[in-house]
């Protein structure tokens, strides 16, 4: 009989960070303490391997709200308007 392999499922995904390089997401998530799925769902978002294993810090996220100008000053979406006017309920 041949060498004995160590065998990963079929459909595992290699994570090659500054850390190592992981034949798969449970490997990289016993390594590192991060749950395998939480590494999964960052990459498959456009997290780098290092953001996903939380070497390095996440991507920033875009403010989604529209810009809005009221009295002549710049808010950063409708809601922060609101807020500055007392409204905290929106």
């Amino acid at each position: 009989m041949g060498a004995s392999k160590k065998r990963t499922a079929p459909n595992a995904r290699v994570v090659e960070s500054s850390k190592g390089i992981f034949p798969s997401f449970r490997a990289a998530s016993k390594a590192t303490g991060v749950e395998e799925g939480t590494i999964q769902s960052r990459i498959e978002k456009g997290w780098t391997a290092d953001q996903a294993l939380g070497i390095e810090a996440p991507p920033k996220i875009e403010p989604r709200g529209k810009e809005v100008v009221c009295a002549g000053v710049k808010y950063k979406s409708v809601p922060s308007l609101a807020r500055a006017f007392g409204f905290n309920n929106i």
